[in-house]
């Protein structure tokens, strides 16, 4: 194993009374250089589930965690708090770079959510499911995959990668380049 760092098997759970996400960020590796693990863990009730990316409040994506892998991570979120807006809030947000992000599932109930962002070069996107619960497509439907270099001059695209056997299930965008 070469991670520098490995965060396996927890389970955090965050739901207010409401039934509501009360968590902000579940596993947040903000300042993570080199390969770290990200796996078998199982998050509820955070807005953000596994993020890989400095910029996850700032809209600027940056990480320096490049090989690093999020692993058969279960995370499950319910309703978002938030206003009607095109900023979508991923269950799996990875700013570095040749990463692998498979075989998690991912549900969520809120258009205000969206499974997995990667915007680092040459990330493998392999064997997830994406489930979104929603009752029906709204006017900003979630995003169950979103490969993308997105900052506040829009979208820049991604270089390289693959998305390979994944299940997108339910109202929402698929798979957006």
């Amino acid at each position: 194993d070469t991670a520098l760092l490995s965060v396996k098997r927890n389970a955090l759970v965050a739901i207010t009374a409401n039934n509501s996400d009360g968590g902000i960020v579940g596993i947040f590796l903000m300042d993570a250089f080199g390969p770290s693990d990200v796996k078998d863990n199982r998050l509820t009730g955070f807005i953000f589930g596994i993020a890989f990316n400095k910029g996850l409040f700032t809209g600027t994506p940056l990480s320096l965690a490049g090989g690093s892998a999020i692993v058969g991570n279960r995370i499950l979120r319910l309703n978002a708090q938030t206003e009607v807006s095109d900023t979508k809030a991923f269950a799996i947000d990875v700013a570095a770079n040749d990463c692998a992000i498979r075989n998690n599932s991912l549900i969520y109930a809120a258009d205000a959510y969206g499974g997995i962002l990667a915007s680092g070069a040459n990330a493998r996107i392999e064997g997830n499911t994406v489930r979104s619960l929603a009752k029906e497509v709204s006017a900003t439907p979630s995003i169950g995959i979103l490969v993308a270099r997105l900052g506040g001059q829009g979208s820049l695209g991604s270089l390289g990668g693959a998305i390979v056997g994944n299940s997108v299930l339910g109202p929402q965008d698929g798979i957006l380049l």
